[in-house]
Parts: structure tokens; C-alpha cells; sequence
């Protein structure tokens, strides 16, 4: 659970650890609940760009814009709490 007020980084800071859980262990399943689904839908766009920034400053190549190693699997799930009582 993170905490904290309005404009802290928290979102920042959960979409960096699903990241970091999804790279240190590919075959867990990672869920992320939130209370509402406008927020849900904030966090998944988060987790996609933290997954698609490279992990280092020199794995960015500047001449294509490209990504050279982009994560385009990833085993984070983000749900509402409610769509998630309903799916179990």
C-alpha cells in the first residue's frame, strides 16, 4: 500500500516497482487494485511508459528514436477493485 498526498508520486513510484517486480521475476503475475477506474486507467498508462523507457541513458539510440531494448511482454495487471471481485 502507498500513501501520501495529492501530488507526491505515488503513481510514480508504484508504476517503478511493478517494473522493477516485472524484471526481476518475469513469471509472477503482478496485480495492481485501485479504487477507481479513471485511475486505473492513469496507472496502466503509466506502467506502459516506465516499460518502455530504457533502462539506461546509453541504451537510447538518438539517431532513430527508437528504443533498443523495449519490455513489449509484461506480466503487470492493473484493475478496478470492483471488476476485480467480479472476474473471481
Amino acid at each position: 500500500m502507498i500513501r501520501g498526498v495529492a501530488g507526491s508520486g505515488k503513481i510514480l513510484i508504484l508504476a517503478c516497482r511493478a517494473k522493477l517486480l516485472s524484471k526481476a521475476h518475469p513469471e509472477w503475475k503482478i496485480l495492481v487494485l485501485c479504487c477507481n477506474i479513471s485511475l486505473t486507467n492513469g496507472i496502466h498508462q503509466m506502467i506502459n511508459q516506465k516499460l518502455s523507457e530504457p533502462e539506461e541513458l546509453w541504451d537510447f539510440d538518438f539517431t532513430t528514436d527508437e528504443r533498443v531494448n523495449p519490455i513489449t511482454n509484461h506480466n503487470i495487471i492493473v484493475l478496478n477493485f470492483h471488476i476485480w471481485l467480479k472476474t473471481i
